[in-house]
C-alpha cells in the first residue's frame, strides 16, 4: 500500500503549521504523519464517515485532528485533515463535491 496525500491534505497540514499555537507544531505534524502511516498496514482502520458513489470515505482520528481518507486498489488517498475546531461539515461537503467529479 501507498499513501498519497491529495493537495487540500497537504494544505491543511501547512495551514496548521503556519497558525499552530504549540510551541513544537513540526513533532505534533511528525507524529500524526506518523500515525497517518500505519494504515499501509491496516487501512481499515478508519471508521467509515461516509458514502460517496461507490467510495466509501473514512474517519481517522488522531488527538485533535480528523484525518480523513479513501482506499483504492493499493493507495490510500488523505483527502483532508481537519482541526476539531473547524467546520467540519463545510470541509466533508467540499471533499464530497470533489468526489462525485
Amino acid at each position: 500500500m501507498v499513501i498519497i496525500w491529495t493537495s487540500p491534505a497537504v494544505n491543511d497540514l501547512r495551514n496548521f503549521f503556519e497558525f499552530s499555537k504549540k510551541s513544537h507544531p513540526e513533532k505534533y505534524l511528525n507524529n500524526l504523519t506518523r500515525y497517518v502511516e500505519d494504515l499501509k498496514l491496516n487501512p481499515r482502520l478508519g471508521k467509515i464517515y461516509t458514502y460517496v458513489q461507490e467510495t466509501i470515505v473514512r474517519q481517522l482520528i488522531y488527538k485533535e485532528h480528523k484525518i480523513y481518507y479513501y482506499v483504492k486498489n493499493e493507495s490510500i488517498y488523505i483527502l483532508a485533515v481537519i482541526h476539531s475546531r473547524e467546520d467540519t461539515k463545510q470541509r466533508i461537503k467540499i471533499i464530497k463535491d470533489k468526489l462525485n467529479k
